[in-house]
Order: structure tokens, then C-alpha cells, then sequence
């Protein structure tokens, strides 16, 4: 029994949660600066956030959702970061992150070839927002992208709605 809580003790600050927890929510907080910068560097206005955000296809809010559900409850997360300790797990999650950042990046930006250069600033926050969604712990439940999305929607009149991407739009 000593020795079990001798190597507790030895365990160190990396393993527990809490610095863990510390850690990922100080670069969440450290993303949304760098979001946050970048758009007012941008000179990006909250007008031009709410229409690229109207502007996004159901499917791809849908698509988000889902993945937020999967990464928040459980399925997705524990096997990002749950099996790894510390520094690791953060890398991990973070990597999950970027790779879901192209992918959204790709799906509004609606091109074939992902060309960075040719992408609108515009198209990088709402991408960065959507990212940090699913950073975001304990929001996969609460479908916040299609309440927001369903929000610029009544805000815009649904001058940018579109069901199904393509072209095909009401408005």
C-alpha cells in the first residue's frame, strides 16, 4: 500500500487532469486569440461573420454537429486523447483539430483543390470558430452551430440560406 501511494505521489503535475485540463483551456483560449486578431486584422466585420456564416450549406452544419457529438460524448475523444497522458493527449487533440479545420476550411470554401491563397479571410474565422467548437469540452449535446446558424438565418432573413450546397438556395 506505501508503494502504491509512493507512485501516485511520483506521478507529477503532467499526469493529473487538472493540469491537463488547465492546459487545453489556456490554448483554447490562446486559438481564439490568434481567431480573434486575425479578424480584426481582417478588418472583418460582425455583418460579413453573420452572411459567411448564413452562407454555410445545412450539410456542412450538419457535418459539424455530428462530429461535435462524436468528439464531446465520448466515442471520438476518448480515442484522441483519452488513452494518452499529459502533453501527448493535448498534441493529439489539437492535431484532430487542424486536420478538422482543413476539412471544414475545404467544404466552405468549395473548391476542388484546398488553394490557400485564393480563400477570403472570412472563409479562416468562420472555419476557426467552427474548430474551436469542437475544442470547446461539453458543447457536442447542445447543437450550438445549427442554433447560431439558425440565428444568422432569421438575422440575415435567409437571404443566404442553402440546403443542399451547389447552388440551390432559397432567398
Amino acid at each position: 500500500m506505501i508503494e502504491t501511494a509512493e507512485a501516485n505521489a511520483n506521478k507529477g503535475l503532467s499526469q493529473s487532469p487538472f493540469v491537463s485540463n488547465l492546459i487545453y483551456k489556456a490554448v483554447i483560449a490562446l486559438l481564439m486569440a490568434g481567431i480573434s486578431w486575425y479578424a480584426q486584422e481582417q478588418s472583418i466585420t460582425a455583418a460579413q461573420f453573420n452572411q459567411a456564416f448564413a452562407s454555410i450549406p445545412l450539410p456542412v452544419i450538419l457535418f459539424v454537429v455530428i462530429m461535435d457529438y462524436i468528439f464531446d460524448t465520448g466515442s471520438l475523444y476518448r480515442k484522441v486523447w483519452g488513452k494518452q497522458k499529459g502533453f501527448n493527449g493535448l498534441i493529439t487533440a489539437l492535431g484532430v483539430a487542424g486536420l478538422f479545420f482543413v476539412v471544414v476550411t475545404w467544404l466552405l470554401a468549395g473548391a476542388i483543390t484546398l488553394n490557400f491563397a485564393i480563400i477570403s479571410p472570412i472563409v479562416y474565422v468562420v472555419s476557426g470558430v467552427l474548430t474551436l467548437l469542437l475544442l470547446w469540452p461539453k458543447t457536442g449535446t447542445s447543437e450550438f452551430a445549427l442554433l447560431y446558424w439558425l440565428a444568422v438565418q432569421l438575422v440575415t432573413k435567409f437571404a443566404y440560406l442553402t440546403i443542399i450546397p451547389g447552388g440551390i438556395s432559397l432567398g
